[in-house]
């Protein structure tokens, strides 16, 4: 949800998209953020993809052979 969302968002949205309750959806969010793969703005308390979400991405496109003839190529 948070990677096709254009922006941050609020625990409320993220929980009424994913039709969660919200003490849930904060449990599941804590663990995430953990994990690096959400981040919060402590400022706005929303909620976002983490830099380790992108990690994780790159690590796939990479074990995936076409991108890594690609990226033979490009480099």
């Amino acid at each position: 949800y948070l990677a096709r969302s254009k922006n941050q968002q609020s625990l409320s949205q993220i929980a009424t998209s994913l039709d969660l309750l919200p003490s849930s959806c904060l449990n599941i969010l804590r663990d995430l953020v953990a994990s690096g793969l959400v981040v919060r703005d402590e400022a706005t308390k929303q909620y976002g993809v983490g830099l380790e979400a992108l990690s994780l991405a790159h690590r796939h496109l990479m074990q995936n052979r076409v991108a890594r003839t690609a990226q033979a190529e490009l480099d």
